[in-house]
């Protein structure tokens, strides 16, 4: 009896771990981006209109190039004008989208520096992933006009330690 109720633990925990794990990595409700194309992207970006990116990092939303995509539910869909260009870019160990916005067409002040938004630790938001990888990193900087999201298979390839470094450093790409 007790290899029998040892068994069962065992086995009732590697249950829950798997769980918890698949949690991770399944959309959430406002909390999940995804980068499929260049036709299906997000970001976060602070809740309301005019709000500030740096202090938004712990409760921002997620928006879309379409409204409730699959893999992230509950994303509204990007301001009308907000997107100015975008450059997908898709490798073995990574996705990314790296562009230009024009932060007025959601009333984000020209004088934001930006922040960063990212799945380290808790997250910024607590609890956000991008669906179907391991981790991302998300900036937006209304001052320069800029915006990148990365979602990377191996955690090391998404730079989430030097958030002041700005888009152009931290997800190098094609920002015109």
């Amino acid at each position: 009896m007790v290899k029998v109720s040892s068994l069962f633990f065992i086995f009732a925990a590697i249950a829950s771990t798997n769980a918890a794990i698949l949690r991770r990595q399944s959309p959430k409700n406002g909390l999940s981006v995804t980068i499929e194309s260049i036709d299906v992207y997000c970001s976060f970006l602070p809740k309301e209109a005019g709000g500030n990116i740096g202090a938004s990092e712990s409760d921002a939303i997620t928006f879309c190039t379409q409204e409730n995509p699959p893999n992230a539910p509950g994303a509204k869909l990007f301001p009308a004008g907000f997107l100015k260009t975008a450059h997908f870019l898709k490798t073995e160990k990574y996705v990314q989208v790296t562009g230009t916005i024009d932060g007025s067409a959601y009333g984000l002040s020209s004088s934001d520096g930006g922040g960063q938004y990212d799945n380290q630790g808790d997250g910024s938001p607590p609890g956000a992933l991008c669906t179907g990888y391991e981790k991302f990193v998300n900036l937006v900087e209304p001052d320069i006009g800029l915006f990148c999201i990365r979602c990377c298979t191996d955690p090391s390839d998404c730079n989430t330690g030097e958030s002041t470094e700005g888009c152009q450093k931290i997800v190098p790409g094609n920002y015109t």
